[in-house]
């Protein structure tokens, strides 16, 4: 059995009884203990740093999260923060790269030490030796080793 006056005003199915509860509890309703609450950033000094230097280091080496940890920590001494409450934790660096986007990217390979220049080069060569294959015959030299 819904309640009228919600399900006319709002077009939900809602309970009496459910009503009836949150009447009851409406004084403790805003002040549950138990819901997140937003924290802030501690340090935001040592947050910034720390972005700006995934953002210029991204491209050359591949960070991982030791390496974040690593580095969070010499900022902290850089920075001059003292780190008695300091806890790099693993919930740490998930908030960190949540905070600011960041993911892992896997790369395959060694296409970091490829030159761009050379690969638009090659292509159109590429091309020209491939024409004379259907498309189901060329594989990708990664694929080869499904072949053993």
């Amino acid at each position: 059995m819904a309640c009228p006056p919600v399900k006319n005003e709002f077009g939900l199915e809602v309970h009496p009884t459910t009503i009836g509860r949150l009447i009851k509890n409406k004084d403790d309703i805003g002040n549950n203990l138990s819901t997140k609450t937003q924290r802030i950033v501690q340090h935001p000094d040592l947050d910034n740093t720390l972005h700006k230097w995934v953002l210029q280091n991204q491209d050359q080496i591949i960070l991982s999260d030791a390496i974040l940890i690593e580095k969070a920590k010499k900022f902290t001494k850089s920075l001059n923060i003292p780190n008695s409450n300091l806890k790099f934790s693993q919930g740490w660096l998930y908030k960190f790269k949540k905070r600011h986007g960041l993911g892992q990217i896997k790369k395959h390979g060694e296409n970091a030490s490829v030159d761009d220049n050379v690969v638009a080069d090659a292509i159109p060569k590429l091309r020209e030796v491939l024409k004379g294959y259907d498309l189901k015959d060329i594989y990708n030299m990664d694929e080869t080793g499904l072949f053993y």
